[in-house]
């Protein structure tokens, strides 16, 4: 992670969660034989799996935003690590109770202390969990108005996945430590140490690798900080008509709407700027000089569609009008589908459909006979 080329805070976020993550396996690996005999002080790395709901929160909400940055509110999601690091390190100055503690966490019983950690952390799990796919839901149909493909880069499927069986793999873990202790179950594949250091190991090797290979989502660009400034200038001075839509304090007026508007459709039939496959809304921005919050906005309103299907509309009309022409007909379906814009064959297929009711093949079948 170091290592990796034009970092962001999402990544510094997640460099430093897989610290954390390499430190309990190593209290794992070697606390075992020592903490009861010589560093009970190793007990406190046991609270650190209390930070792993809030890492993953935040690294999700840093990689989907806009604007990445920390606020204080992300350090409340920490009370539950700070108030267990406080009550352990009470409990290693009362020599007469740690012993009991640390045999119960290492599998010798089950105390209320170590009953009362386990709930804890599994409910911390779920929440942040929970927490994340409501995030990531509300991602995927914000990308939607900023890019014109889909793909793993922007979606970010693989992180859906990880958290989710992330989630089950602590909520088996707990389930294990249960029946070691109440079914007295001997198998070293039950140990209450084994399982859970053998599924966060492949859990750290999948959040680094897919995590290493994860660009920025939203590039801020020169030119949307210089709009960004024009914006509050204007809005600072005069106040604008509220409406009652959830633009209504963007400042654009109902003349500079059509305006924009026209302006949209003259640079989509002239310059076809959808032909590339990575054209995205900032793209739009830059190359027309409008606030893209305008631009969304307007495509929102105006047309009643998000920036995904405003863009696949017009290749899918591409595609049809190269199907069509004599000089271009013979082609392959991939091959149009392509040179229209299109990443994949599936999406192809896909919003093909979706926008003409037909498969590539049923239109092609059906507008030129053999």
């Amino acid at each position: 992670m170091i290592s990796k080329k034009n970092r962001q805070l999402s990544d510094y976020t997640l460099s430093i969660w897989l610290f954390l993550i390499a430190i309990q396996l190593s209290s794992n690996f070697l606390g075992l034989k020592i903490e009861k005999l010589k560093y009970p002080e190793l007990l406190l790395l046991r609270t650190i799996p209390f930070t792993y709901g809030p890492f993953l929160y935040v690294y999700a909400k840093l990689l989907i935003s806009e604007k990445p940055k920390f606020n204080n509110k992300s350090l409340l999601h920490l009370i539950p690590f700070f108030v267990f690091l406080i009550f352990f390190f009470s409990i290693i100055k009362q020599k007469n109770i740690i012993n009991n503690v640390i045999e119960s966490f290492q599998g010798g019983s089950f105390s209320a202390i170590h009953f009362s950690y386990a709930i804890a952390i599994i409910i911390s799990i779920i929440i942040y969990v929970f927490l994340t796919m409501k995030l990531l839901r509300k991602h995927r149909k914000n990308i939607l108005n900023h890019f014109s493909i889909k793909s793993e880069k922007t979606n970010l499927n693989w992180l859906r996945t990880i958290a989710n069986c992330f989630g089950l793999a602590y909520f088996l873990a707990i389930l294990v430590r249960f029946s070691n202790f109440y079914f007295d179950v001997n198998n070293p594949i039950f140990s209450p140490e084994f399982f859970p250091v053998i599924g966060l190991t492949f859990f750290a090797y999948a959040l680094s690798f897919f995590g290493f290979n994860q660009p920025s989502i939203f590039v801020n660009k020169r030119y949307e900080l210089l709009q960004e400034i024009k914006l509050r200038r204007m809005a600072n001075a005069e106040k604008a008509q509220k409406r009652e839509t959830k633009y209504e304090k963007s400042g654009l007026k109902e003349v500079d709407a059509k305006k924009y508007l026209s302006m949209i459709e003259k640079y989509m039939e002239e310059k076809k700027p959808y032909l590339d496959g990575n054209f995205t809304i900032e793209n739009m921005a830059r190359d027309l000089d409008i606030q893209k919050y305008y631009l969304t906005q307007i495509i929102n309103e105006k047309l009643n569609k998000n920036f995904y299907t405003f863009v696949n509309e017009f290749r899918v009309n591409e595609v049809k009008r190269m199907l069509l022409d004599k000089n271009t007909g013979n082609f392959t379906l991939l091959g149009i589908a392509y040179d229209c814009g299109f990443n994949s064959k599936s999406a192809f297929n896909s919003i093909f459909k979706k926008i003409t009711n037909e498969t590539p093949s049923q239109f092609k079948k059906r507008n030129l006979p053999s």
